[in-house]
């Protein structure tokens, strides 16, 4: 599917730094001081990505699961303990932090109307909860709005089909 790059998502909150608790939270690994959730918290902002997942009826069940197990292969390949996913259709489906654990079996995917994409991109940029410098994969099927997204990106889309727009960001393909 290609890689939206190491210097986008490091490797990942591990390592002495902090270690993700299976309970859902995070605790501080051995050797961290007193300002230690600080940096856990700046550890944890440079360890993740949005993702604006196009849910619309033209996506199709295989192309969805296909995205989904990206998603969840990318971030686990990088130690990232969560993706901020926003899944759209004709409206935004803010679905916050999704542990990879969960994106590819048991997320239930929200939407399948019309195609906007921009909502979600948005909602991403103005989430208090979002780190200004976390970069988003937007994945779809080709089939939707012009997009501008105002900080680093990449797109999944279907090998074979085409952005209606010159994109700014990277573009892989899945097959």
């Amino acid at each position: 599917a290609g890689d939206l790059g190491d210097r986008h998502v490091p490797g990942g909150v591990r390592g002495g730094v902090a270690e993700h608790d299976p309970g859902g939270g995070y605790v501080a690994g051995l050797g961290v001081g007193g300002d230690g959730a600080e940096r856990l918290a700046e550890e944890i902002a440079r360890c993740t990505f949005g993702v604006v997942l196009d849910t619309s009826g033209s996506m199709d069940r295989t192309l969805l699961g296909k995205a989904l197990g990206a998603i969840a292969s990318y971030a686990e390949a990088r130690d990232v303990p969560a993706a901020r996913v926003v899944f759209c259709d004709a409206a935004p489906h803010d679905a916050g932090y999704v542990p990879v654990t969960e994106i590819a079996g048991r997320v239930r995917v929200h939407g399948r109307g019309g195609t906007v994409l921009q909502p979600g991109i948005d909602l991403l940029h103005r989430a208090d909860d979002f780190p200004r410098g976390a970069p988003v994969l937007v994945i779809t099927d080709g089939y939707c709005d012009t997009l501008r997204v105002r900080r680093e990106h990449a797109y999944l889309i279907p090998q074979g089909r085409q952005l209606p727009f010159t994109p700014r960001g990277p573009v892989f393909r899945v097959r």
